[in-house]
């Protein structure tokens, strides 16, 4: 029976772009990240392969058995010795939260040294569809009730699904290579001017690193991406609770990374910074010379909780009495307001509402087969057939939610 799909997939695929092999991706993101010698060891975690290693060995739902077969992953993969006490500290991303891109250093102590760093890499479960009204939002009714019009299908440019993937894998990657901006962030109890440091520092050292793969005009489509997170979105965060995380209210200007994409790219047109040095230090030293400083920072904060007319008033006023103090800021807030009304506009054309053909069926007892047989080739091998038909093809929204939920947890009835 599986030699009659493959030979479907074949005739069916042959239009289709090459899909993204996760688990060769997964090993060159580990490769780079480890070639920078940080005095701790660092793992990209192929969710893959974990989701098929806990469903294998019966170990989904039981937190000690789950365990084992986890540290035993950590051993191979990375040559970590992954103690209990740290395997509560990430298991949440590995048996619930498997759709959420994100870097968890493990410390000695509290705000100390490094004991490992782990990068939670989404997996490529979806398409540009999926990948873009995650970051941009779209997926939450509630964020743009006011922007009817603002949506995947309405965006004038969209990044492709690879473009995605590897900005997502190659940014959670370099916050495990922050040892300056996320580690005084930690020593000063996460201040949102020192995470939006250590965002700048990941979004422009994965830049750089994908260059070569996805060359320099990919920033133009990844800034107007965040100009609209920080603009829409950020307006929106500051209307939810916070449960318990202040830093909430400060995501739309944590995440305003848009004018940091523009000036790299600028730099690199004109050839006026040095990328034969090490990109960990070329990112670092280009937060240090072009981030906001903290009063910049806090205008924005400003603009989007109390809104434009009360933040640039308050600031003028200031940067007039003070403004050694306060007129790059006010400088700043004025930019800030031009840059993301003229984006607005430029982002987003009404169009007719496409169809779109539903996501095709998952190889649901195909892959249940893999993994009673505890076939872990075979197993992947039919994820990269499956992604073939979808990485690179828009479908019906809710069927590639739901292939993309699925897939995530590997949440098959194999009865």
């Amino acid at each position: 029976m599986r030699g009659i799909v493959l030979s479907i997939l074949v005739l069916f695929s042959s239009s289709y772009a090459q899909a993204i092999d996760h688990q060769i991706e997964i090993e060159q993101a580990q490769n780079w990240v480890n070639s920078f010698n940080r005095e701790y060891p660092i793992i990209v975690i192929d969710r893959d392969k974990t989701n098929f290693l806990l469903q294998a060995n019966n170990a989904k739902g039981n937190a000690e058995k789950s365990y084992e077969v986890i540290k035993e992953y950590f051993d191979e993969a990375a040559d970590i010795e992954l103690s209990f006490q740290d395997y509560r500290s990430l298991e949440n991303y590995i048996t619930k939260q498997t759709n959420t891109a994100i870097s968890i250093p493990i410390t000695k102590t509290f705000g100390g040294e490094y004991e490992f760093c782990a990068v939670f890499a989404n997996a490529p479960n979806g398409n540009s569809q999926v990948e873009t009204n995650r970051l941009m939002g779209f997926d939450q009714p509630d964020v743009y009730l006011d922007y009817p019009n603002y949506n995947y299908d309405n965006l004038n440019e969209t990044m492709s699904f690879e473009e995605l993937y590897l900005f997502s894998l190659y940014h959670e990657a370099s916050h495990c290579l922050d040892v300056d901006f996320i580690m005084e962030m930690q020593s000063y109890g996460g201040e949102p001017h020192g995470i939006h440091q250590a965002e700048i520092y990941a979004e422009i050292l994965a830049y750089l690193v994908l260059l070569p793969r996805l060359g320099k005009e990919v920033a133009s489509k990844r800034a107007l991406y965040r100009f609209v997170y920080s603009r829409i979105v950020g307006e929106f965060l500051t209307t939810v609770p916070t449960l318990g995380d202040p830093n909430i209210r400060s995501g739309g200007a944590i995440y305003n990374l848009g004018p940091y994409l523009y000036k790299m790219l600028e730099l690199i047109q004109f050839q006026q910074i040095d990328l034969e040095r090490p990109l960990d230090l070329v990112a670092r030293d280009f937060v240090l010379e072009h981030g906001m400083t903290s009063r910049e920072f806090q205008s924005i904060v400003m603009y989007l909780n109390q809104g434009s007319e009360q933040a640039l008033s308050q600031y003028k006023e200031w940067a007039f009495k003070d403004p050694h103090y306060f007129y790059s800021a006010y400088m700043q807030l004025i930019q800030y307001k031009q840059y993301t009304t003229d984006l607005l506009d430029y982002a987003f054309t009404v169009r007719p509402e496409p169809y779109y053909d539903k996501a095709p069926d998952l190889y649901s007892n195909l892959l249940c087969r893999s993994v009673e047989n505890n076939d872990i080739d075979e197993y992947f091998e039919l994820l990269k057939e499956y992604r073939m038909l979808i990485n690179n093809k828009h479908f019906e929204i809710n069927s590639i939610n739901q292939v993309y939920k699925t897939l995530n947890s590997l949440d098959i009835n194999c009865n």
